[in-house]
């Protein structure tokens, strides 16, 4: 929670993480993407970004579709539900795995496989919709294996990762519309060996190394 919404029932529930308690890698993160959203004004955009996102998705032909549909046997056999759209805004800066800021959009009933962020520090924020996390043991090697917590989160909510806290786990959107969420990563000032790969149980049961990558921020923004 942003420290500047804090009162004493927030205080005294601790129920909440507060902005200016959180570390120099986190707080570098959160304070760039918290005033981050989607459907900025019709005005500016023309059209709900929401809404061209979804047609892109549902539309064969159209870019999303089309992404989606290559991907669908990225992870091992082809499961489509099993794929994701991943939209990295701006450059490589050096200290995450691949470009810090990342869009990433899950259709309705899709869900990442069980994966870890490369011991990286993350902020996450849920722009549009909801998402359903599963928390792994870091060293989870299977996909049959039991999360230890599992929690959802709706749109404006904000969560973290470090390289040992919720470092792996597994995203499904059970909502009946698309989720979009803003991922960001950041190593550790103190961290000099950098991991330029996420970790993930692909669903033939193998341990594989995905190189974060993008579907291209400019092509996307054509959907418009």
């Amino acid at each position: 929670m942003d420290s500047s919404k804090v009162n004493l029932f927030y205080l005294d529930e601790g129920n909440y993480i507060f902005s200016a308690s959180l570390p120099v890698a986190y707080r570098e993160l959160y304070e760039n993407i918290k005033g981050c959203c989607v459907n900025y004004s019709q005005g500016v955009t023309g059209v709900l970004l929401s809404d061209a996102i979804r047609y892109s998705i549902e539309t064969k032909g159209c870019i999303l579709n089309t992404r989606l549909e290559e991907k669908a046997s990225g992870f091992g056999k082809r499961d489509i539900k099993g794929t994701y759209l991943r939209i990295t805004l701006g450059q490589r800066l050096g200290k995450s795995p691949g470009v810090p800021y990342v869009l990433e959009i899950l259709p309705k009933g899709h869900y990442s496989p069980v994966h870890n962020h490369g011991n990286a520090n993350a902020i996450i924020k849920v722009l549009f919709g909801s998402i359903h996390f599963m928390i792994y043991n870091k060293h989870v090697c299977a996909t049959d294996s039991k999360p230890l917590k599992e929690f959802s989160a709706m749109k404006g909510d904000i969560t973290c990762v470090d390289r040992n806290w919720y470092q792996t786990h597994k995203l499904i959107n059970k909502s009946n519309d698309l989720c979009a969420s803003i991922q960001c990563y950041n190593y550790d000032l103190e961290d000099k060996t950098h991991w330029p790969y996420f970790d993930y149980i692909s669903n033939n049961e193998n341990m594989a190394e995905c190189m974060p990558d993008s579907l291209d921020v400019v092509k996307c923004m054509k959907i418009l």
